[in-house]
Formats: structure tokens, sequence, C-alpha cells
């Protein structure tokens, strides 16, 4: 789910999703909340406020679109991060061009160095795939695993997804 800039400064913001999370019986450690790169130069005390209680709490946060914004290395040490998406504009090209793979490897790396996960978004081919699980990187979003879905479609596949009682 994403967070926005006015959440993450709310100093209720944390309070109301603990609130929501009670109400719905969702285990915090399942929600990840992506933020990005801009966020994070708000370093005002709200915000890293916000993520240090969302992470005390259990919530999971992420990091979109790494390495496309103004991101400084020093946040991946300053925030409580659990997880890196890849950019589709590293992951786009990646199969075919070494540069491309270059990069997608350095992330690849430094994330599983720090012990954080790593999505690759925009997955759209079987190559890129292959390429990205040789590297290590095993979660993916993008059009090879499914097309968006409208709020109907999704919770029909969530609903046929869904364990069934034996």
């Amino acid at each position: 789910m994403n967070l926005s800039g006015l959440q993450l400064q709310d100093e209720s913001f944390c309070d109301l999703l603990g609130k929501i999370l009670v109400e719905t019986g969702l285990p915090a450690h399942t929600l990840i909340l992506e933020i990005t790169e801009s966020l994070l130069l708000d370093q005002s005390g709200a915000t890293l406020a916000n993520l240090r209680e969302l992470a005390e709490r259990g919530v999971q946060i992420a990091l979109d679109d790494f390495g496309t914004g103004f991101c400084s290395l020093g946040y991946l040490n300053r925030f409580p991060l659990n997880v890196l998406k890849l950019d589709r504009s590293f992951v786009h090209e990646a199969h075919v061009d070494e540069k491309q793979r270059t990069i997608c490897r350095a992330i690849i790396g430094l994330s599983q160095s720090l012990g954080l996960l790593t999505v690759a978004e925009g997955v759209e081919c079987p190559e890129q795939m292959t390429f990205l699980l040789a590297e290590g990187c095993v979660l993916g979003q993008g059009y090879l695993f499914r097309r968006p879905l409208d709020a109907a479609a999704m919770s029909q596949l969530l609903t046929d997804c869904a364990p069934r009682d034996r």
C-alpha cells in the first residue's frame, strides 16, 4: 500500500493505522507500506518518528523506485526499511544491456547484504524473470505475472485463492 507524505507527517497516523489493523484483524507484519525516496528527504520529527513507530508495530516499509530519485545510501542506514523496490527503468533492459544488468546486480546485492527483500518492478518478459532469479531476486511485479485489476476482479481473485475449510 502506498503511503503519502501527508500521512507520514501526521502525528496521529500510526494510531489510526493501529485501529484499522485491529478492526480488520490484519497482522501488522503482513502489511507493507511503500514510500518514495522523496518522502525521505523530509526528515522532520514526525516523519522519522512515524516510520520508527510503524517498524516497532511490525509493519513492513518498502522503498519504492530505489535509485531513481534523490536517494542517499545513508537513508538505508537511517530509516527502518525492509524492502527495496528495484525500479522498472533498470529492469526493462537488464536482460539485454550490460549496464542495466550491472545496476540491477548492484542493487540486488546491496539489498541482500543489508538483509532487505528486493522486489523487481516492471517484469514483463520471461528473460527478465530468468535474469532476476539468477541474481537472487525472487520477488517481482509486472505484466508478466498479471495485468492490473479493478476492485471487483481483485476481490474475486482473493476469494478464489483463499484457503478452503475441509
